[in-house]
């Protein structure tokens, strides 16, 4: 009977001792680093009304990165997308949507090394 209830003991320890590694293993894994987005801006070609924004990514070269927009304070959504150069490099041109504020972000999805990242808002056009 004494026997009995040390080897049940034993058991039960084994396997809470296993089963606490297997569930702290996923859990402890490091999370992936953000993109580096960098020398990112929105201009205006002269005094045309045409706009386009810009910047890097060296840590996404030659991917396609999304541009969210959003329309009088709505949610961003995806408008368009862009490909980056070799070096990470973009440019694409931008509108306004009717004569409603318009504002952009950029967003880069995720890779093998980086974890999905959206940056700040870029800027916004406004009628006026």
């Amino acid at each position: 009977m004494r026997l009995a209830r040390i080897v049940g003991a034993v058991v039960a320890l084994l396997m809470t001792v296993t089963t606490g590694q297997a569930l702290v293993s996923p859990a402890d894994a490091q999370a992936k680093p953000r993109h580096h987005i960098r020398e990112l801006r929105g201009a205006e070609v002269g005094h045309t009304n045409t706009f386009y924004i810009e910047g890097r990514v060296p840590t996404f070269p030659k991917g396609r990165i999304k541009v969210l927009r959003n329309v009088a304070g709505g949610h961003y959504q995806v408008w368009k997308k862009t490909r980056t150069t070799k070096k990470g490099k973009f440019r694409t041109p931008i509108v306004q949507a009717g004569r409603k504020k318009t504002c952009f972000k950029v967003q880069v999805p995720a890779s093998a090394t980086y974890r999905k990242t959206t940056s700040r808002v870029i800027g916004c056009i406004e009628s006026g």
